[in-house]
């Protein structure tokens, strides 16, 4: 059995994903339908965080935030492809 700890963290690791997601990928291309998101969506997505990516609109994100955020695209991606909601992950080659 897991300790309380231990999942303490597994929850935050999931909140940040999914805030990740909320905050920066889907104001930007959850318009796209899922199989037309392309390397280069997400190739013009990460500068403009770099650049602009704040929730308070007062600048970009720090590299690190932005990395977060491609982590969690790519593995989101990748259950897609396990699942075949998608033939490949398109965050491998942004």
């Amino acid at each position: 059995m897991a300790s309380c700890g231990a999942l303490d963290a597994a929850v935050q690791h999931w909140d940040s994903y999914w805030r990740n997601i909320a905050h920066h990928v889907v104001p930007h291309v959850g318009h796209i339908p899922l199989r037309r998101l392309r390397t280069a969506d997400l190739e013009s997505l990460y500068p403009h965080l770099v650049d602009h990516g704040r929730v308070d609109r007062r600048g970009g994100l720090a590299p690190k935030t932005v990395h977060e955020v491609h982590v969690a695209l790519r593995n989101a991606l990748g259950d897609a492809v396990r699942r075949h909601l998608v033939a490949g992950n398109v965050a491998l080659n942004a």
